[in-house]
């Protein structure tokens, strides 16, 4: 079974991101286990410290980001394979490590908060929004 953790404050710089990296990191590189790291974060700190801007910038256009899975869910008009945007392995300190997993962020989730609530604030059900986007976590290989 899949433990889910989850590191939130309001407050800015509290560690956050660099705690959540860091146990990430850790739990794949040193415990041997799956980890899919989530920058939900549209300022993508998370993702650039793992990943070269260079290197995010070709994966988002070739692959693509948690920008189209939220999209995609919100548009509900195309379908969505975010298992296809997930980096399968990723580098810390340049190094790669197996096991370590990251759908990258994108700048432009700086709206999706707004998007996600506007079905709330407009009087359609959340229930309404529906999608074929198909979320899966990579496989071990």
């Amino acid at each position: 079974m899949a433990k889910i953790v989850s590191f939130i404050n309001f407050k800015g710089g509290v560690g956050k991101t660099t705690t959540a990296v860091e146990i990430a990191v850790s739990l794949a590189a040193h415990h041997g286990k799956r980890v899919l790291l989530v920058d939900l974060d549209p300022q993508t700190n998370a993702t650039f410290y793992l990943v070269r801007e260079a290197d995010w910038a070709s994966w988002v256009q070739e692959r693509g980001s948690l920008k189209d899975l939220f999209d995609a869910v919100l548009g509900g008009d195309r379908p969505c394979e975010i298992r296809n945007a997930i980096m399968q392995t990723v580098a810390a300190g340049g190094l790669a490590i197996p096991g370590l997993h990251l759908p990258p962020s994108h700048l432009e989730l700086i709206s999706v908060d707004l998007r996600l609530a506007w079905p709330l604030t407009s009087g359609r059900s959340p229930m309404s929004m529906t999608t074929s986007c198909a979320i899966a976590l990579p496989t071990s290989t």
